[in-house]
């Protein structure tokens, strides 16, 4: 699309290519209507992009496209009301966007302006789950991708490019973009397959990174370098019984980054890779189709539920391990259903006999089927578990998947992170105990799981050489080696090679298995090794006056963090030198490295006035 400014509207014009690189302009697009801003998107869910355009004269107009041709009518009633009499002036900066904020699919109308106005119009377009498809460009890791990308969808059938989109833009003098980053498609055949390719634009050295999922397709117009990407689950994908697919650079099937996943309003569809992957989907409209998430790539999954919208529509996990061990480097995978229990208002004991009452384990064919009491509801279906191929879920219960952390029903909470001040006179040869305050919770009464495979970690935002961290207390011992961190005797966790505290962040790795410690004395002991954590400087004077300083901890599924202040105090001394007096932060010999010279400079001004 082309847009030819014209004093203070915008004439739209449009251009059509083909795949050989040719431009077509097409006539009289819209007439002589002029427009302040616009917008192109498929507002009426027939496949074919619509314009919605600030009118010179005022109006908003919407102008469908019918078949390839974008007639010059005024169709504001798409969106249930007539808009002819609404004030959207050029002076009012009028702002506008196309967004489903009723999760129902088509495209509703927000409105604002720089003189308070703020108003959504719904679109009363039904649109067919089964017609509709959405791709969610990520980068790796699930991250938002900044590259701009486009999406093509193939026929699998017949090899054919049926589809191309984008992220739905607005132009114009007074615009804005609230995009949720989903490339829509509308008005798909649900009888039809598609094979999805994914470019992005601009990758490493400029070239385009092409994710498709058969070898060779969607890069065969492509001039220069190029990054190819085979992901094969991008291959015969059906409109019917998914919204949305959540796509990232990388070949799911042997990656082994692992990443953070956001579900969307609609029935998200996941594919983890082989690395450990967090999903948190957010379910559907009641009656809609449900999220999927598929696990079977390998490593250890985590699956979050946490809102009450998860019950509209039951999920289903696909290929997933409740046998394996969790955590990193396992294969085992979890489902956390601590927030769901918060959601619902659950205040009993979170062990596998407390939340017998608003949780069942029931089988489902080869698999399992969790379900949770709604608020005046009853109990609705959360998620259905299929393992591997052959693998029977059906006699797992709820008491096995809670003691086996493949249930998790518990987060974790570190508070008492205090900000600390004082001088460098009194730090100098002294440790500090920053984290003496800290308490260990978790989200209810009980700890879902014990603490092996988790972590201790204390740093600064900044670290310096002179930095020293340690763990002593009443009952605390390390080996003379100082690998090995004692509790009143037993050894309950390792300090790491490389972050050993020494010039570096200190974190301990928890192993709890030679003990006989439960759950519950296991987050005791954590605790007590958190308020055991000290910190010194070995330099003559510590460095940075003011510094974050953090503690985080992990029982190997979940972790908490908490963060504080720490505020060094320089000791101002007088000297004289050459026979000026000057007021330095530190005397001669115990000047911080490298500022000696620069407060110096600093002060000479002052120290003058003064002698």
């Amino acid at each position: 699309m082309v847009q030819t400014q014209q004093s203070e509207n915008v004439t739209i014009s449009a251009v059509l290519g083909n795949l050989g690189g040719q431009y077509q302009l097409v006539d009289n697009l819209l007439g002589s209507n002029r427009f302040n801003s616009g917008l192109f998107v498929d507002i009426n869910g027939d496949g074919w992009v619509d314009f919605l355009g600030n009118g010179s004269d005022g109006d908003l107009k919407v102008f469908l496209n019918e078949n390839g041709v974008i007639s010059d009518t005024n169709r504001a009633s798409t969106y249930g009301v007539e808009q002819g009499d609404l004030a959207l002036s050029y002076t009012a900066g009028i702002t506008f966007d196309a967004f489903d904020y009723n999760g129902d699919r088509s495209l509703d109308l927000y409105l604002s302006s720089n003189t308070g106005f703020l108003e959504i119009k719904k679109n009363f377009t039904e649109v067919a789950e089964n017609t509709f498809l959405a791709v969610n460009v990520l980068g790796v890791n699930g991250v938002e991708d900044s590259r701009q990308s486009v999406v093509e969808l193939y026929d699998a059938a017949t090899g054919l490019l049926v589809r191309v989109g984008t992220e739905t833009q607005v132009f114009g003098k007074f615009s804005t973009e609230v995009s949720d980053h989903l490339v829509r498609f509308y008005g798909l055949d649900p009888a039809k397959t598609y094979d999805v390719v994914v470019k992005y634009l601009g990758g490493e050295g400029n070239g385009v990174t092409v994710v498709t999922g058969k070898t060779g397709l969607g890069t065969s117009k492509i001039a220069g370098a190029f990054t190819e990407i085979v992901d094969t689950t991008l291959t015969a994908v059906t409109p019917g019984g998914k919204d949305v697919l959540h796509v990232s650079p990388e070949n799911v099937t042997t990656a082994t980054t692992g990443g953070t996943y956001t579900g969307s309003q609609y029935a998200d569809w996941f594919v983890g890779d082989k690395g450990d992957d967090v999903f948190t989907p957010n379910g559907a409209r009641i009656g809609e189709v449900g999220d999927t998430i598929n696990v079977s790539n390998g490593g250890s999954d985590t699956v979050i539920f946490q809102q009450l919208a998860n019950l509209n529509t039951g999920a289903t996990i696909l290929g997933a391990d409740l046998t394996a061990a969790v955590g990193a480097g396992n294969q085992g995978d979890v489902v956390d259903i601590s927030g769901l229990l918060t959601s619902i208002g659950f205040l009993g004991t979170r062990d596998a006999a407390g939340i017998a009452a608003v949780v069942q384990v029931v089988a489902d064919g080869t698999g399992v089927k969790i379900r949770v009491n709604k608020p005046s509801v009853g109990f609705q279906d959360l998620v259905t578990i299929q393992g591997a191929t052959g693998v029977d879920l059906s006699a797992k219960t709820l008491s096995q998947l809670v003691s086996s952390g493949h249930l998790k029903l518990g987060g974790l909470a570190i508070h008492g992170v205090a900000t600390i001040a004082t001088t460098e006179g009194a730090l100098r040869g002294a440790a500090l105990s920053p984290f003496d305050e800290v308490t260990l919770a978790s989200e209810g009464a009980v700890y879902a799981k014990g603490f092996t495979g988790g972590y201790l970690l204390a740093t600064f935002d900044k670290t310096y050489g002179d930095d020293v961290w340690s763990v002593a207390g009443t009952g605390i011992s390390i080996s003379s080696d100082g690998r090995s961190v004692s509790l009143n005797g037993a050894v309950v966790a390792t300090v790491d090679s490389t972050s050993n505290g020494v010039g570096t962040a200190l974190k301990l790795a928890f192993d709890f298995s030679g003990t006989s410690l439960s759950v519950a004395a296991q987050a005791e002991a954590v605790q007590t090794l958190a308020q055991g954590i000290t910190y010194s400087n070995a330099g003559s004077t510590p460095t940075d006056y003011v510094r974050a300083m953090s503690i985080e901890v992990s029982d190997g599924a979940s972790t908490s963090k908490n963060a504080g202040l720490l505020t060094v105090t320089p000791v101002a001394n007088a000297e004289t030198i050459g026979g000026v007096s000057y007021v330095t932060g530190t005397s001669a010999a115990e000047t911080l490295a490298g500022t000696a010279l620069s407060i110096c400079k600093m002060w000479w001004r002052i120290c003058k006035i003064r002698r």
